[in-house]
């Protein structure tokens, strides 16, 4: 069976698809949230097995609230909404493609840059080979036209007219994390996930597991969400996040919608949600809970160790475009590494790792393969930047291409140039001898690159 990891609700399975997963995904997030715990070295003194519960899931409270504390305020932080900012990398490509034998000879300069406020788009390159000037130019969106400036090509800047550019879904998307409304919700779910709990549903017995290849004793504490107690679970937390004003308030924001549509999907969620037997067990060794593990029917959904500061955490049957995939997990306090295994028509692979200073992405597939490194990364108050290697390889028909790109790659906040279009011309008005001008100069360009055979062929083409 495949498990929907946006339709997790630590024991009940959602059939019906609405926007309610996302609300419901706290729920299943707090629950997952008891064995992340695990890192606050959570000393469980009481043998009450709902108390162990209860002070696990607090502590884990105070862990996500002091790491949201710590890094929801980064050095670096964007307001897209009013302060210009410019996307720029500085690279050289390399590889084997037929065609661009000595394309790694040249050093490209490329900006995208955005003023959301005044509804003006840049994007710039500079193209030279050993210091040597080939082609620079602007194309630039502002008073929604856009523009052409390459003295390369033509000495004035070109207008291409009204354009059809609109910035309306980026002034009206949202993309930062609303935090406050995050910490809003963590606080009260954790309330409501701890009232929800049933005494009579707990379990207490010895249990060896292996962890890290190490046998270690625990005692297995589970939590039955048989049928019964899963739809129980269910209407309590829905009644008690209708009841609670502030929560619905952040929901609904999280969400994008008013508090009536929330109310509504959840109201449907619950009339139209299947129940499944499922277990979920935390394992405690010298009072240290050392493992966690949800089981859905007989299949072990979710399984997380730690111990000896190792964290390692497995999803199995989480369903990803359509796809079955098996994700992992694993942390040692200063690094991270992700990794995704797909069960696709074409199976792929990703593997991630990442520290404060590095990220390294593994894309493998049966067609193609992509490495990532991100290293050095360097942060301020008003630029982020990193070095940077990506390379892509493919194979067609026995046929085995590769092409790669290194160089710097940074964000900074700043002013974008502004184009003075008092004198530009537009393009139908330029004269014809201008027109062969930049014909001219295209080609001079194009022959500099080797690229001449593109420029004949599209004028044969015409």
């Amino acid at each position: 069976m495949n498990y929907d990891i946006g339709n997790f609700k630590g024991g009940f399975v959602e059939k019906k698809k609405n926007n309610a997963w996302k609300i419901i995904l706290i729920i299943g997030l707090l629950l997952i949230a008891i064995a992340i715990g695990l890192y606050v070295g959570f000393r469980a003194l009481a043998i009450d097995p709902k108390e162990v519960y209860e002070r696990t899931i607090n502590e884990t409270y105070e862990l996500i609230s002091s790491y949201l504390d710590e890094n929801g305020n980064t050095t670096f932080q964007l307001d897209y909404l009013e302060e210009p900012f410019i996307v720029n990398s500085e690279f050289n490509i390399y590889g084997d493609l037929e065609g661009f034998e000595h394309i790694e000879d040249y050093d490209f300069d490329v900006s995208l840059g955005l003023d959301v406020a005044r509804e003006i788009m840049n994007v710039e390159m500079n193209l030279s080979t050993n210091n040597n000037h080939i082609l620079n130019f602007l194309y630039s969106y502002m008073n929604n036209h856009m523009y052409l400036q390459s003295t390369d090509l033509y000495e004035n800047i070109i207008d291409f007219g009204e354009s059809d550019l609109s910035f309306e879904d980026l002034q009206t998307e949202e993309l930062e994390l609303p935090l406050d409304d995050i910490r809003v919700i963590l606080r009260e779910m954790k309330d409501i996930v701890i009232a929800s709990l049933d005494e009579r549903k707990f379990v207490v017995e010895d249990e060896s597991i292996i962890i890290n290849d190490e046998i270690v004793d625990c005692d297995r504490i589970a939590y039955i969400l048989d049928e019964k107690n899963a739809r129980r679970t269910h209407e309590f937390i829905t009644n008690a996040i209708l009841e609670n004003e502030e929560l619905m308030a952040s929901l609904a924001n999280l969400e994008g919608v008013d508090t009536n549509t929330l109310e509504y999907q959840l109201e449907q969620d619950l009339e139209m949600a299947e129940y499944q037997d499922s277990i979920f067990i935390l394992y405690r060794n010298n009072n240290n809970i050392v493992a966690s593990t949800l089981i859905e029917g007989e299949e072990e959904i979710l399984h997380i160790t730690y111990l000896d500061n190792e964290l390692n955490m497995n999803l199995n049957n989480v369903e990803i475009n359509g796809d079955a995939a098996t994700i992992n997990i694993y942390s040692n306090g200063e690094a991270y590494h992700l990794s995704i295994a797909t069960e696709s028509d074409i199976p792929y692979t990703i593997e991630l790792d990442f520290s404060n200073t590095t990220l390294n992405v593994v894309y493998e597939s049966d067609e193609a393969s992509m490495t990532m490194d991100i290293t050095n990364i360097d942060t301020s108050s008003r630029r982020i930047s990193a070095d940077m290697d990506l390379n892509v390889a493919t194979s067609s028909y026995g046929v085995e291409e590769t092409i790669g790109i290194r160089g710097v790659i940074s964000l900074e906040k700043r002013s974008l140039t502004t184009l003075d279009t008092e004198n530009a011309i537009y393009v139908d008005d330029i004269p014809e001898s201008d027109m062969a001008t930049i014909e001219q100069n295209l080609y001079r360009i194009l022959d500099r690159l080797g690229l001449q055979d593109l420029y004949q062929t599209e004028t044969t083409t015409e």
